[in-house]
């Protein structure tokens, strides 16, 4: 646990939270409290629907501890898990200068060993190598990519005259009922924009196995 460097910066972000007169101690307490928690549930068989593998956008979420003399930028990295009664829980954070999928198949073993039996859905961005990883620690999983990391993607091509139609005509490839719908408004948006952009269709058709795992539940569960 880092000493006091963590509580500094809180008279910035939440003064009105600061003004509690808050002490070293206050900060380690419930986190102390939160790992007895998950050792407690380390000998327990926890299955869970999702697990969101996220990393923090660069700039965002990060830390800057005293490493010697030296102070070093981390990003955060999250497993964040919904387990069979659809109750959300942080599985695990990492801070990690970069990630890769070396790492993340490290993290996946240990939630692995900490217990974690089975995951049904793994969401992830596009990391080259992470649906590799997750496969080889939990075979029957499905991976799903995320969608708004595959939009913001497919608009990095785009200018700002187009971004709003182009987006609406994704929107309408992963809202369709189906998968057999979205291969239809697949192939409209090629047709439609292959022209201008036919990079766009072609990352989706690449990535087509990743993206379509969700259209099989109801709208509810993947807005979920």
């Amino acid at each position: 646990m880092i000493p006091s460097p963590i509580t500094r910066p809180l008279k910035e972000v939440n003064p009105p939270l600061a003004r509690k007169e808050m002490v070293k101690p206050t900060v380690p307490t419930p986190t102390t409290a939160n790992h007895r928690r998950v050792r407690s549930a380390d000998d327990q068989g926890i299955c869970f629907t999702q697990v969101n593998l996220v990393a923090s956008p660069s700039g965002s979420n990060s830390i800057e501890p005293f490493i010697g003399q030296a102070v070093r930028n981390f990003a955060c990295y999250l497993a964040i898990g919904v387990n069979l009664e659809g109750e959300r829980d942080v599985l695990g954070m990492w801070f990690q200068k970069s990630e890769g999928a070396k790492f993340w198949l490290q993290v996946l073993t240990e939630l692995k060993q900490r217990g974690v039996q089975d995951v049904l859905v793994c969401c992830v961005d596009g990391l080259t190598g992470f649906p590799e990883a997750i496969e080889a620690v939990y075979p029957q999983t499905w991976v799903q990519t995320c969608i708004v990391h595959a939009i913001r993607a497919s608009l990095r091509f785009v200018p700002y005259k187009d971004k709003k139609k182009v987006a609406a005509d994704l929107r309408k490839i992963y809202t369709a009922v189906d998968r057999d719908h979205a291969e239809r408004e697949l192939e409209t948006f090629a047709e439609t924009w292959d022209p201008q952009y036919p990079m766009i269709s072609q990352s989706w058709i690449e990535n087509w196995k990743r993206i379509v795992p969700f259209l099989a539940f109801p709208p509810d569960v993947r807005r979920a």
